[in-house]
């Protein structure tokens, strides 16, 4: 079900207005992030997902027993979850609807032992990795 920008819920709870907010972040962070991104390789599934696996056990067991075939996909998965996000940083709705659709993949693998609650392992491994990957270029 795609998700447009009025449904997006700001912290302080007030809509998302498209005309008057433009844009989720400053310029200046959404330019770090994009720029932190530009020569990034799939590779990083891999390493967001061996991070994760380190980070939790139930997920590295999960891991343990998929085929390569399987773990390289859900590597790639991850990888592109990441790339979309970061391309689109100034739409919400984008990244929401890329982040159901990442959700959606994943519900395949619970009769394989895949948990809802290993999301949020995934995403401790990849602001890690990202952290990583941008390799402390920038400035705070």
């Amino acid at each position: 079900m795609p998700i447009n920008d009025s449904q997006i819920i700001l912290p302080n709870n007030t809509r998302k207005a498209s005309v008057a907010h433009p844009y989720v972040m400053p310029p200046l962070t959404r330019l770090r992030i994009q720029q932190s991104f530009r020569n990034a390789k799939p590779i990083i599934g891999r390493k967001i997902l061996k991070r994760a696996s380190t980070l939790r056990n139930e997920l590295k067991i999960f891991v343990n027993n998929l085929n390569n075939e399987t773990t390289n996909k859900l590597e790639e998965n991850i990888f592109r979850l990441v790339v979309n996000c970061v391309a689109n940083v100034d739409f919400p709705s984008k990244v929401a609807s890329n982040s159901f659709a990442f959700g959606e993949f994943f519900a395949q693998f619970c009769i394989f032992g895949f948990r809802p609650d290993f999301f949020s392992t995934i995403a401790d491994a990849m602001v890690a990795e990202c952290v990583r990957q941008d390799g402390g270029a920038q400035k705070r």
